[in-house]
């Protein structure tokens, strides 16, 4: 995702043709239809399936899966690799989370960046460099002092999907 979203990205603006408009419209129509379909029917089957308690749960998780905002309400709630995370049936949507937060900033930096010091690939994959380092310094300090934030936070995830930036812009 972040080789190919940065690839487009940063052609559209290097070429003077990126808006923010048109670039969520796209996210948007690529992303919303499947991924409410999936909670839909999700919603649907557990409301089936689920004992109260249960659902209960599972509808606060789709809840929070709605406004991609699940890594934040997981952060809080599960550890991903405890074996009660299992039960968790939307808890595999904090990661989908965690990118479209990323597409809300990284555009707006990329645009900044070109505004004022043009279109330099040399800038843009500093700027990236030195994202993508501050990020993995905070994912592994994360590990040790908070490792559920650190684990589902945008800001400590950022780094995997700077790697792709690197790529696309390099």
């Amino acid at each position: 995702s972040g080789y190919l979203i940065t690839g487009i990205v940063w052609t559209e603006l290097a070429a003077g043709r990126f808006t923010l408009t048109t670039f969520y419209q796209r996210r948007i129509l690529r992303i919303l239809p499947a991924y409410y379909l999936v909670l839909a029917a999700s919603f649907l089957v557990a409301a089936l399936v689920l004992m109260p308690v249960e659902f209960d749960a599972f509808s606060m998780s789709a809840r929070a899966s709605v406004l991609f905002a699940a890594n934040f309400w997981f952060a809080q709630r599960i550890d991903y690799f405890d074996q009660a995370s299992e039960q968790d049936h939307l808890l595999h949507l904090w990661s989908l989370a965690v990118e479209e937060q990323f597409y809300v900033i990284f555009p707006l930096l990329l645009m900044l960046l070109i505004r004022f010091a043009g279109p330099s690939a040399r800038k843009a994959l500093l700027l990236v460099l030195v994202l993508g380092a501050a990020s993995l310094v905070a994912s592994i300090a994360m590990a040790v002092l908070a490792p559920r934030a650190g684990f589902f936070m945008p800001h400590t995830r950022a780094f995997e999907l700077m790697i792709g930036a690197l790529l696309a812009i390099s």
